[in-house]
């Protein structure tokens, strides 16, 4: 019997939070909710107070369409979408009662949101941002931790000082395997070398920071790839106490 720890979508940095609210300030007489400064604030504040290891984004919640200054939603459109293309920092976009789905998918898509079948409205799924409706709490919530999930990608290094052996086995590293666990739970087993300078270019990897006494699990560049490009909803799994590790063949 084998035991499997897993970090899957909404694994985030130990010390930081997946989600953290900070009010828009009122800096005009327009409606700032739906008007063009939140927008270019929005844009400004999670450009400024990016961290290592932290994923930073940006949450529009809306109960209308704008009124006063720009209206456009093209225009407003381009501000998130050129945000996004300059930083790689996504804005998702939650609206309620009020608002037009049509431009809230607009929005929602210049935001870099990834597409998915939840609270889309009047919109034909899939879309790319949340109708919460009338804004009940579980809707919220839903819609949140959806987000959250988008946002925080799989991890490319794990701790190994939370593995645990099954009852009654010592840890042991040389009986450990690492998979990948997509969203329609096939698994693929993702092989050992021996360290960073032996990961291949062809195939998925992973090696230990110090294979004497081992304080992380590293993936390689491809493995890393695949992880952080996974769907929502898959999951790297650590599985100890294995008949063997999953070995790559070294480079001859």
């Amino acid at each position: 019997m084998a035991l499997a720890t897993s970090w899957n979508s909404v694994r985030v940095s130990p010390g930081h939070s997946a989600v953290t609210f900070t009010p828009v300030p009122r800096t005009s007489s327009c409606r700032l909710s739906d008007s063009e400064v939140t927008y270019a604030f929005v844009a400004a504040y999670t450009a400024a107070h990016q961290e290592p290891g932290r994923e930073i984004i940006g949450v529009l919640m809306t109960d209308g369409d704008p009124q006063g200054c720009d209206e456009d939603i093209g225009n407003l459109s381009d501000i998130v979408s050129a945000h996004f293309d300059a930083t790689g920092l996504r804005t998702f976009i939650i609206g309620m009662e009020g608002a037009n789905d049509g431009h809230l998918e607009e929005l929602g898509i210049a935001g870099g949101a990834d597409p998915h079948d939840m609270y889309c409205g009047s919109v034909n799924e899939p879309c790319h941002y949340w109708n919460v409706g009338n804004g009940s709490q579980n809707a919220i919530k839903d819609a949140l931790t959806a987000i959250v999930q988008q946002a925080a990608p799989i991890p490319c290094e794990f701790p190994t000082a939370g593995l645990k052996p099954p009852a009654g086995q010592a840890l042991d590293f040389g009986k450990v395997n690492v998979t990948l666990t997509d969203s329609k739970q096939t698994e693929t087993t993702i092989g050992q070398v021996a360290d960073e300078a032996a990961c291949p270019d062809d195939v998925p990897a992973w090696y230990y920071d110090d294979p004497k006494a081992p304080t992380k699990i590293l993936l390689c560049d491809k493995a890393c790839a695949a992880v952080t490009d996974a769907e929502n909803g898959s999951k790297v799994n650590i599985v100890v106490g294995c008949e063997e590790t999953v070995v790559v063949p070294p480079i001859r």
